[in-house]
C-alpha cells in the first residue's frame, strides 16, 4: 500500500501530494467540460443562427474552446497512465 511509504502524522489523515493530485484531476476535468461545452454553444449558434462573428467562431472557438480543454484531457490521461506505470514499479 502506498501510504504506508509515506510519514503520515496522526491528525493528517492524508498527506498533501495525494489531495494536489486530486484537485489538479478535478479542476482539469471542470475546466474541459466547460471548455468544450462553450464549443458547442458556439457552433450551435453559428449554425442556427449565422452568427460567424470573430469572436463567436474565429480563433476563440478554436484554440480557447477546442484545442485546450483536448490538451488538457490528454495531457490528464498521459500523466495517469505515467502515474500507475511508475507506481505499479515503485511500490511492489
Amino acid at each position: 500500500m502506498i501510504l504506508k511509504y509515506i510519514n503520515i502524522t496522526a491528525k493528517q489523515k492524508y498527506p498533501v501530494a495525494l489531495k494536489a493530485r486530486n484537485f489538479r484531476v478535478a479542476t482539469g476535468l471542470a475546466f474541459s467540460v466547460f471548455g468544450l461545452g462553450a464549443a458547442f454553444g458556439h457552433i450551435r449558434d453559428a449554425v442556427l443562427h449565422n452568427n460567424y462573428s470573430p469572436y463567436n467562431v474565429g480563433p476563440v472557438l478554436y484554440i480557447g474552446d477546442i484545442l485546450v480543454p483536448v490538451m488538457i484531457l490528454s495531457l490528464l490521461l498521459v500523466r495517469g497512465i505515467l502515474l500507475t506505470r511508475t507506481a505499479r514499479f515503485t511500490f511492489n
